[in-house]
């Protein structure tokens, strides 16, 4: 993982252009700069930024896609690449430690079921792609300043 973590901070500051730009080319530039920050270890690709109640980043998430939208692995890391959550195959992971773990006879892989600036919730999904469980929502804790499972 230290390694993981070590080869992305190395990526990040190598893909990182100051790009000064007319208004119009501004779209074009961060296209082009979020295309050059999708291609990270293991097939991770950036999937959303999470934001807290004053807009201010809590961490991006990147997954690694199975097939279409179905992933199985997630982690969210920090601006200083500290990981935040991590979904490792049937297995979820808070800063704390193991936070839950699925059933593997049914895991295939996970879609995301709802997605907002500090929450997510995701369902493990079979074969065919249809859910085979309940949602498993994830949320932003503001006092404990870290992403964890809610129990409902």
């Amino acid at each position: 993982m230290r390694n993981f973590i070590y080869f992305f901070a190395l990526l990040l500051f190598s893909c990182s252009d100051n790009v000064k730009s007319k208004a119009g080319d501004t779209e074009k530039s961060k296209a082009n700069n979020a295309k050059k920050e999708l291609k990270i270890q293991d097939n991770y690709i950036f999937y959303h930024e999470f934001k807290d109640k004053d807009s201010l980043s809590l961490g991006k998430a990147y997954i690694s896609v199975k097939k279409d939208s179905v992933f199985n692995k997630l982690i969210i890391l920090t601006d200083k690449n500290d990981t935040l959550y991590k979904v490792d195959n049937n297995k979820l992971f808070s800063i704390k430690g193991l936070d839950l773990k699925t059933e593997p006879d049914v895991f295939n892989g996970y879609k995301f079921t709802i997605i907002r600036n500090d929450y997510f919730s995701i369902v493990p999904v079979d074969k065919n792609g249809n859910g085979a469980a309940d949602d498993i929502p994830i949320e932003w804790n503001y006092e404990k300043k870290a992403f964890e499972y809610i129990t409902i």
